[in-house]
């Protein structure tokens, strides 16, 4: 968890609609008649539906159009085992059984998607692909060849008959539901607060930055997936048992559709707004079954297109927004002012000064007919300070994508700390002690300074205490203490880049790379940076692609000129500047 202080003493009020709305649901029963309890109850299992969508999709960032897949699978699985058990005990097998087929869908499918690399288009495609598929097999499933055991799939017609869970009454029935999807929001509320929650949300944020701070974006957008799966499948095991029945339309683009439409319209960004968005549509959809049947949809797609325009984020962040302003409350970070532990879980005393730790070995990187890097040859020793630099063209930042795995090479190898680590992806070198900060600012815009940093040192430092050590140490060295609990969006340009190097340098790294750390900056903030970069450089090797030749005299760090993708010359930056080579090649001058 992200430890915070709640300054406000009323914070509890936050909860009182809730607790309020709880109490009231739970006494509907002895209210209302048996039609509206029975129609209730469906929208609160509708509600758990979109809560799978809107978790996958408002905390992961993962827009599906397959959760009707894992419901309608959790649905078929809790008929047939139901219907061959025939008992209590078999419902309640039955419940277990479909939870774990649709999360076990969830992950043969998210395997494929998330390890193959598709794009979000490509994973909206996919599981709408498999949607139709599954509506298009089970409407085939209609003779008695589609028997498991006493269990008729039933084509069209779907399975019938199929055993109330537990036997219950229709009142039992819906306190039963109410329970469960409080139980299921309340756990995912859990979830979002914990470490997994934060990553899984940094995915949706930045996935590109999350995966170079050392996380396996695929893991746990996989993990996420699977979650929601489940939660997909146990709202259809329960749709099974409020009618008795299932058939193919829970498959129908239809409904794949109108699940969107429910998490659209509760809003994404709050994980209640899944009920409140069912609910609302449901209710609305039943008022005008009876005033205006066939002008219906076109009703519907009007309100839809009101509300979207009107309130862009849902109706339940515009409820919330407007509870905060009555009862405001506000979280604060805090960090120790005491100086750190000189230990680190990444210490750069495991590698010897002087030896090399980084080796590049006949580097070649070819783009068509173009060799933007061609055998390059070059080692870093241990606890100093490089910098890269070279004309527009000359490799610089192709050298730089090759080490942090954001490219492979055509040919050649990287050896660092003694290993090879030419095929090794983005996360795997970051968990290795390879820490990068890109030349455009890439932090996440939407958390404040404090959680860009926690999340820096989550992956590597999993004792609290000394990551919150480190994170003190580290945004003192920065300068961003007094924005602590500022977004990242309202920083400067400067700020940005002082906090993408913190969060880089906050694990202590056995290796730093910085692709131009003092681009956009004024000349003040250069100067910063250099006395930034040079305090770095104390406990980690720093190497540092730059186009400001100010900066690199400045930082007083072996220089390498890298031109046409291979090494120029190598040296101090003051026979650097005296090379006329060198000066004929910045000028655009042939050398021969």
């Amino acid at each position: 968890m992200i430890p915070f202080k709640l300054p406000h003493p009323r914070q509890m009020l936050h909860a009182l609609p809730g607790l309020l709305l709880l109490g009231l649901l739970l006494l509907l029963p002895l209210a209302v008649d048996l039609f509206t309890l029975v129609n209730s109850t469906y929208w609160f299992i509708s509600g758990l539906l979109a809560l799978s969508l809107t978790f996958v999709w408002g905390v992961g960032g993962i827009f599906s159009f397959g959760q009707t897949v894992f419901f309608g699978l959790g649905g078929y699985a809790y008929g047939v085992v139901s219907q061959n058990l025939d008992s209590v005990v078999g419902t309640g097998v039955g419940l277990v059984v479909g939870v774990a087929i649709a999360s076990l869908a969830a992950a043969i499918l998210g395997y494929f998607m998330f390890y193959g690399r598709v794009n979000s288009l490509s994973v909206a495609i996919i599981t709408l692909a498999t949607t139709l598929i599954c509506y298009n097999l089970f409407l085939t499933t209609s003779g008695e060849q589609y028997k498991i055991g006493q269990a008729a799939l039933g084509g069209f017609n779907g399975m019938q008959r199929v055993s109330t869970l537990l036997n219950l009454g229709v009142a039992e029935f819906y306190w039963f539901v109410i329970v469960v999807s409080t139980g299921v929001l309340l756990s995912l509320q859990w979830l979002r607060r914990s470490q997994l929650g934060w990553v899984l949300n940094a995915v949706r944020v930045n996935e590109e930055r999350t995966e170079l701070l050392g996380y396996d974006v695929r893991a746990i957008k996989l993990i996420g997936f699977c979650v929601g799966g489940a939660i997909a499948g146990l709202a259809g095991i329960l749709h099974t048992c409020w009618g008795n029945t299932i058939g193919p339309t829970v498959f129908s683009i239809n409904q794949s559709t109108l699940v969107a439409i429910w998490v659209i319209v509760g809003g994404r960004s709050k994980l209640w707004g899944a009920f409140l968005g069912a609910a609302l549509i449901q209710a609305l959809s039943n008022y005008l079954g009876t005033v205006a049947q066939q002008a219906t949809p076109l009703i519907l797609g009007i309100i839809l297109v009101v509300i979207v325009l009107g309130l862009p984020e849902g109706v339940a962040p515009a409820l919330a927004s407007f509870w905060n302003r009555v009862v405001p409350t506000i979280s604060y970070f805090s960090l120790p002012t005491s100086p750190p532990s000189p230990t680190s879980p990444i210490s750069p005393l495991s590698h010897p000064p002087g030896q090399p730790i980084l080796e590049l070995y006949g580097l070649k990187r070819r783009f068509g007919n173009f060799w933007a890097v061609n055998g390059i040859d070059l080692q870093f020793q241990a606890g100093q300070a490089y910098c890269i630099i070279g004309p527009n063209g000359a490799g610089k930042s192709t050298v730089f994508n090759l080490l942090t795995g954001r490219l492979a090479p055509t040919s050649g190898q990287i050896r660092y700390d003694g290993s090879t680590i030419t095929a090794l992806m983005p996360h795997e070198r970051a968990q290795r002690g390879i820490s990068i900060k890109l030349q455009v600012p890439n932090v996440y815009q939407e958390l404040t300074v404090y959680e860009n940093l926690w999340l820096a040192g989550a992956v590597h430092i999993p004792n609290l205490k000394q990551r919150l050590l480190q994170m003190a140490e580290i945004v003192d060295i920065i300068g961003l203490r007094d924005r602590l609990n500022a977004p990242a969006s309202i920083l400067s340009h400067g700020e940005k880049q002082w906090l993408e190097i913190g969060m880089a340098a906050v694990t202590h790294p056995k290796l730093l790379l910085l692709d131009e750390p003092t681009g956009g900056m004024s000349r003040g903030e250069t100067l910063k940076t250099v006395a930034l970069v040079q305090q770095l450089a104390q406990r980690s090797t720093v190497i540092v692609v730059e186009h400001d030749m100010e900066f690199v005299r400045q930082l007083g760090a072996d220089v390498t000129v890298l031109v046409q993708g291979q090494v120029f010359t190598q040296g101090s930056m003051d026979t650097i500047q005296q090379d006329e080579r060198v000066r004929s090649v910045y000028l655009g001058k042939a050398y021969a």
